[in-house]
């Protein structure tokens, strides 16, 4: 627990202390970046303690943090989580001000705000970065906004506790510059309205009218052309300097000359490598060529309740068709109890599939909490032969990750999640996956679904990789891979050191291919080294993360044996771990000081958009390589009324742009349900015929209404039914 410093608490404060968070990002290569600034205010007439809890992408490092009030700067500093502690308090005890920032068991982040004064305001700086992931030719990059009010595995009080409020507002503006091939691609956002801009030689994509922190803000990016897999070296920016300092070059770590010695062994040369691997699949993907067996989970708890469940049994209903006659399957839903259709996984027949609809039909969100670790323990004693797969699909509201975890391990199946809602548990969702050797596909509301679980499917029938080593001639050395597997059609990034760079390094994969057998491919990957300070920085920073994450696990295994050496590496590398924390410090003169102790607040995060009583609307937006400027917005929800359109007709035919917009300035109860309404609005009669093949099966089982409100999501996602772009 944090040390007791008189103050007075006031628990979930309906004040606005926090006035909004501006995102700036870009794309360097395979590195997402992002400068998130947090705006605080303190309109109280008294000085005030901030407590406040963030989330950041599950993959993603935070790499440096900056503070300033007015044009006075913080000076940061990362030691060991006590003393970092420790200096905070007696900072704040003292009068000036301080910024703490933790990162909890949850791998979710804390920060303690001590000391604003009366009308200051206060500007935190967070530089994040991660790996782009790309994923049978899409890509996902998001920021988390908001944090739920997680369903409680014990009745132990949590150190930090997540507080939500309905009434906080807090603002939130974004722009991202994409460059290379990620500019070809079809660009669209399932969260937030879009503009869109060609600036030199990057697209610059910004939210467009008001928006708040109450969802995350996403953006996929699919049909991309899988490039050829390539490298880069990079200065290694401490060996000229000596040891790294801090989360800055001139950032105070805290290490001590002795501390130094001991972590030199885990070091980086003079350079450091960097790639983003993309193996090609090693034959082509035929449905049912291979039976699988999978077991489908579903979250039925409180959380999701509302549209998450509806998203949840869309899901289920688009994975049916994907299901061959060789796949076994089970089907199991999990809240407070257990409750599954089958004991055994049974073969995809005609009737397992009638009674999965049934079921699907049938399901609410009803079951109470979320309890996980006893659902994935309940679905592992299921019957099956050889390997079986979960397909878990959740929000992920629930504490206790590594109660999650280590429940995942020992049930010796791979879990594969669709994370449904407007704010996932990331970092959970993403932890289970990595740890049992599956992945993640990320929904928000009922964008995309379809396509989100073909990928997920796809991935799980891929062939799985491993043992990834390099060679060099012997200049390669402390070679790190992340993560230990991998799929053909999806990247994983791998960082490693030398003393001198070369220029084509050759990288063996072990594979495991569709009659489980294993074999051995080589390949040869093409480097050029790169001169640029900050990514040079960042590079140096994920090495140390990646470096760090293999101590703590092999400290899993031996505890106690690797933590020291762990935490001195995180301290030396500036990094915000579950072992070490941020201090930042603004010295005051005497005539400022507090010469009492701050009023504490705690600062709430918004309610998720897709739990808020009114609901909330999915916007999406297209764009396409064009070099002009173009905006294209549309509104689709709530596709349920019968009333056929009888504003929109005429006997031309219109572009699918223009019939977007038509359909964009139709009121709700006005959206076709009908293909022949489609006709009516202009939209061409080879392009109706496409739909009607494309979803065929779901004409088929679910009506024709459900049929026509899946191609105007489409619609609006740009997926015409041919060639071209809008």
């Amino acid at each position: 627990m944090f040390s007791k410093i008189a103050s007075v608490l006031q628990q979930s404060s309906d004040k606005l202390f926090l006035t909004g968070a501006t995102f700036k990002g870009r794309v360097f290569e395979n590195i997402v970046l992002w400068n998130i600034t947090q705006q605080f205010h303190n309109t109280e007439k008294q000085a005030v303690e901030l407590l406040y809890h963030f989330p950041l992408g599950a993959a993603a490092l935070l790499v440096s943090v900056n503070a300033q009030i007015g044009d006075r700067q913080f000076s940061c500093t990362v030691s060991p989580k006590a003393k970092a502690r420790m200096d905070y308090t007696d900072t704040v005890a003292n009068g000036d001000s301080a910024i703490l920032i933790e990162q909890d068991d949850e791998l979710r982040y804390f920060m303690r705000i001590g000391n604003i004064m009366p009308g200051e305001k206060l500007d935190i700086v967070l530089q994040t970065a991660e790996f782009l992931q790309l994923a049978h030719g899409s890509a996902r990059i998001a920021v988390p906004t908001c944090l739920p009010n997680c369903y409680s595995l014990g009745d132990e009080w949590e150190e930090h506790p997540v507080v939500v409020s309905t009434r906080q507002k807090h603002k939130l503006s974004a722009e991202l510059k994409l460059t290379g091939m990620l500019r070809q691609g079809r660009v669209f956002s399932p969260s937030h309205k879009l503009f869109l801009r060609q600036a030199s030689e990057s697209l610059v994509i910004e939210v467009a009218g008001e928006a708040f922190l109450d969802r995350d803000f996403v953006l996929n990016i699919d049909e991309l052309k899988c490039p050829s897999t390539l490298g880069y070296w990079f200065h290694n920016p401490g060996v000229n300097a000596g040891l790294n300092t801090g989360m800055d070059s001139d950032v105070d770590s805290g290490l001590d000359t002795e501390a130094g010695a001991d972590v030199a062994e885990y070091l980086p040369g003079a350079y450091i490598g960097m790639m983003n691997c993309l193996l090609p699949p090693s034959e082509p993907h035929t449905p049912g060529r291979q039976g699988v067996q999978l077991k489908l989970l579903l979250d039925c708890s409180g959380s999701m309740e509302g549209s998450r469940i509806e998203s949840a049994k869309s899901a289920l209903k688009c994975l049916i068709p994907e299901l061959g006659a060789a796949d076994r399957i089970s089907f199991s839903r999990f809240g407070s109890d257990f409750d599954n259709l089958l004991d055994a996984t049974a073969l995809a027949t005609p009737q397992v599939r009638q009674g999965l609809n049934q079921w699907i039909d049938q399901t609410e969100a009803n079951m109470g909490g979320t309890e996980m670790a006893h659902a994935l323990e309940a679905v592992a004693r299921i019957s099956n032969t050889g390997q079986a797969d979960v397909l878990l699909i959740t929000d992920g509201e629930v504490n206790g990750l590594a109660e999650m975890v280590d429940a995942a391990r020992d049930i010796t199946h791979r879990i594969f999640v669709l994370a449904i809602g407007a704010n996932p548990q990331e970092s959970l969702l993403s932890t289970l996956a990595r740890a049992t050797g599956g992945a993640v596909e990320f929904v928000q509301q009922d964008s995309d679904i379809q396509a989100a679980v073909k990928r997920l499917f796809d991935t799980l029938r891929s062939p799985t990789f491993s043992r990834v080593r390099l060679h060099c001639e012997g200049f390669i050395e402390h070679t790190q891979v992340a993560p230990e597997f991998g799929f053909d059609g999806c990247s994983f990034p791998v960082l490693f050191s030398s003393h001198s760079p070369a220029f084509s390094v050759a990288m063996h994969v072990e594979k495991r291919i569709a009659n489980g057998e294993a074999r051995s491919e080589l390949a040869s990957i093409p480097f050029r080294l790169i001169e640029d300070a900050e990514i040079a920085r960042v590079v140096n920073k994920l090495w140390a993360a990646q470096r760090f994450a293999s101590l703590m696990d092999q400290d899993r295994l031996n505890p106690g044996e690797f933590e020291t050496p762990a935490t001195e590496l995180a301290v030396q590398f500036g990094l915000v771990t579950p072992l070490t924390s941020a201090c930042l410090t603004l010295l005051r003169s005497d005539a400022e000081r507090n010469p009492a102790m701050p009023v504490r607040h705690v600062v709430p995060a918004m309610v998720a958009a897709d739990h808020s009583a009114g609901g909330v609307t999915t916007f999406f937006c297209r764009s396409s390589s064009s070099t002009m400027e173009y905006r294209v917005q549309s509104m689709l929800m709530d596709f349920s009324s019968s009333e056929l359109i009888d504003r929109v007709s005429g006997d031309a035919t219109r572009s699918p742009a223009e019939c977007i917009q038509a359909l964009a300035e139709l009121p709700e109860h006005l959206l076709p349900t009908t293909f022949d309404a489609l006709l009516e609005l202009g939209l061409p009669e080879e392009v109706v015929e496409w739909y009607k093949r494309k979803l065929a099966d779901m004409l088929l089982t679910h009506g024709e209404a459900a049929a026509v409100a899946r191609v105007l999501e489409m619609l609006a996602q740009g997926m015409l039914g041919r060639e071209g772009e809008l």
